[in-house]
């Protein structure tokens, strides 16, 4: 359940964050959707109504290393460290493939539990990633009530953000993942997107060489994701 208030009724959540409920009980994920707003502080205030709330664990998006410095100064620590690629969009490859708009989210929310077992998405965090920027594209391949993979691609201004693209374990190594990626790329070159990045965990090795094999390159600073005992 997405929450943009603390449940503790009174105590009103900083504009700088958005925060959804975790499938762990007493979890709470935490989007940082401006970071320049962020000092110590205001972190420290945000931890406390939150456990005011009744959580345990605050965990948030992935940041990078200047974005994260406000929230490590107020006690958080950097729980997962994850890889950043990126390209160009002046001349991106025609998908091989065909996809098609998704219609329902059930089945894209199991694709991707199978696809990232412990890391994988529910229904909210599936909604976060398509809303996480002003324009975005779900496309998935295969049936609609038994995806073979899906891909959301985000743009905001001259940038374009893989968001998330999961293919069935038993469908890998098919052309479908190529398929969602420059399907997601070429609407973004053609929403006026000059270039794209992507965040993979570092030891997520079939997506790196994926990536790099479409063109990405790994920049020298990667992405944070942090946790806090509230």
């Amino acid at each position: 359940m997405a929450v943009r208030t603390s449940p503790a009724g009174e105590h009103a959540l900083p504009g700088w964050v958005r925060t959804r409920e975790g499938t762990d009980p007493g979890t709470v994920h935490l989007t940082v959707i401006d970071p320049s707003a962020v000092t110590a502080a205001a972190a420290r205030q945000c931890c406390e109504h939150l456990a005011r709330a009744g959580y345990h664990l605050a965990i948030t998006n992935a940041m990078g290393p200047r974005d994260a410095e406000a929230l490590l100064g107020a006690g958080f620590a950097v729980r997962e460290r994850l890889d950043l690629l990126a390209r160009s969009l002046d001349a991106v490859p025609a998908p091989t493939g065909r996809s098609h708009r998704a219609r329902r989210l059930g089945p894209i929310v199991a694709l991707d539990q199978l696809a990232f077992a412990e890391r994988g998405f529910d229904r909210a965090a599936l909604l976060d990633a398509r809303d996480a920027t002003p324009a975005a594209r779900l496309r998935v391949c295969g049936r609609p009530a038994e995806p073979t993979g899906y891909a959301i691609t985000g743009v905001a201004g001259w940038r374009a953000y893989v968001q998330r693209l999961a293919v069935d374990p038993d469908a890998r190594r098919q052309g479908t993942a190529r398929t969602l990626l420059f399907d997601g790329l070429h609407w973004a070159r053609r929403r006026g997107a000059r270039t794209a990045v992507v965040n993979t965990h570092a030891d997520n090795t079939p997506a790196r060489a994926l990536y790099e094999s479409a063109g990405f390159v790994a920049l020298p600073d990667g992405l944070h994701v942090l946790e806090r005992a509230l």
